[in-house]
């Protein structure tokens, strides 16, 4: 019996020891994050880390009076980072995946369909204050249609891509927010199709047709610009679990209409029931000067607007 206890002590014992010792682990390497970003820390560090969140809507309906019809829609995100510190250096990426269908009404529709890589470099000069070179991309992995019927598409991969690259200044008086300024940034964008590009889709210069609708020069399949450029980043948690996060960019062409800025904002709400499952809210708002749209009001550029709400589940992963 005695033997029965002093093992099971010894276990007991041997698994706190354990733990205590994860935590301190855990605070060791919060304690040098924290350095690192000050800038305080002589070695080199590396975060690392990835989320991934899988979203189910589904909707079934049987004799209902209100009308309606039966849905179900998947939304799969995918988030990977990689920050590098080494004292006054800072190096910051990001990706972001998101893809997403619903099928309703015998209709498979595409609800989500984006990839996005910012990667940023810094350089402190003051407390609050960073010289930066910053490159944004983005584009989608399938085609896009205007409607679900549609078999001409009005988007495909790499048409259109963008690419921004800046140099300018980043202020960050908290790891709650930070904003780029770029008074010398060049934005490129890629329309990847012949087809789109001969259309003069998404500001590239259009093909040369004669009276015949023969096409005389192809269309541009790239365009470059040159503007200011600024990018924001706010996150903060609203209460217990909630967290509210918000990335705006705005760019405005030194060259053609420099009051007509380009806007890319997103907002998402973020609540985390447990470990696993979680409730998202996101908003996305685009206007874009380059980008018509046909609709009763005529010919010119719209505010694009999307909105998701889910439930799902979440796993997150970190290193260091």
């Amino acid at each position: 019996m005695k033997k029965l206890l002093l093992s099971f002590s010894l276990i007991v014992s041997l698994a706190a020891s354990a733990q205590i010792e994860q935590h301190a682990k855990a605070l060791r390497d919060s304690s040098k994050l924290a350095m690192a970003r000050l800038g305080t820390l002589e070695e080199a560090l590396w975060d690392k880390g990835a989320k991934g969140t899988f979203l189910l809507n589904q909707v079934t309906l049987s004799n209902w009076q209100a009308g309606g019809q039966n849905s179900v829609s998947g939304n799969l995100a995918l988030n990977f980072f990689a920050n590098y510190y080494h004292k006054k250096w800072r190096w910051a990426n990001r990706l972001d995946i998101g893809y997403g269908k619903q099928w309703a009404n015998d209709l498979l529709i595409k609800t989500d369909d984006r990839f996005e890589l910012n990667s940023r470099a810094d350089r402190t000069i003051s407390k609050n204050w960073s010289a930066s070179l910053n490159l944004n991309f983005r584009t989608q992995f399938e085609n896009g249609f205007e409607n679900p019927e549609d078999l001409v598409p009005i988007s495909t991969f790499l048409a259109p891509a963008y690419t921004i690259l800046g140099i300018g200044f980043t202020y960050s008086p908290s790891d709650k927010f930070s904003v780029f300024l770029s008074p010398a940034t060049m934005k490129y964008t890629l329309v990847n199709d012949q087809r789109l590009a001969d259309l003069g889709s998404y500001g590239v210069e259009a093909a040369e047709i004669d009276t015949n609708g023969t096409i005389i020069t192809s269309g541009k399949k790239h365009r470059i610009e040159v503007g200011a450029y600024v990018n924001a980043y706010f996150k903060t948690p609203v209460m217990k679990n909630i967290t509210f996060e918000s990335k705006l960019d705005l760019f405005s062409n030194y060259l053609n209409n420099p009051q007509n800025i380009d806007v890319n904002w997103e907002n998402g709400l973020f609540m985390k029931v447990n470990k696993y499952i979680t409730v998202n809210l996101v908003a996305h708002l685009i206007y874009d000067d380059d980008i018509l749209f046909i609709d009763a009001d005529g010919v010119g550029p719209r505010t694009q607007f999307r909105q998701s709400l889910g439930v799902g589940l979440s796993y997150q992963l970190r290193s260091k």
